[in-house]
């Protein structure tokens, strides 16, 4: 995926890693935002990777079962990401959406 601008979106289901766009084309700064729809409380995990072909390998964990309240947003801003990273969203439960944004940092 090529910067700036949206790398990319996903409506998450329960359970499963998403793979927000494809790998990065070119070094770039990195911003993620995950948001509850629900009204309960969700636990939100987020990978950044470069090897594993489809889900992250334990060490791309940046963030493991994070509460996050429910209608509400959370924001990892400005992650530094080399070209071929790969950004992964898991929430333990549906109704959750998830974008990732990024500026070229070269």
């Amino acid at each position: 995926m090529s910067l700036p601008g949206l790398i990319g979106s996903a409506d998450l289901t329960a359970g499963n890693w998403v793979q927000l766009g494809s790998a990065l084309a070119e070094p770039g700064i990195v911003n993620i935002t995950v948001c509850n729809r629900n009204t309960t409380a969700v636990k939100i995990s987020i990978a950044i990777g470069y090897d594993a072909p489809t889900d992250p390998g334990v060490k791309d964990h940046i963030q493991t079962d994070m509460p996050l309240a429910g209608n509400m947003p959370m924001e990892r801003n400005g992650r530094s990401c080399s070209t071929g990273a790969k950004i992964w969203v898991r929430s333990d439960t549906a109704n959750v959406s998830a974008c990732a944004e990024g500026v070229p940092s070269t």
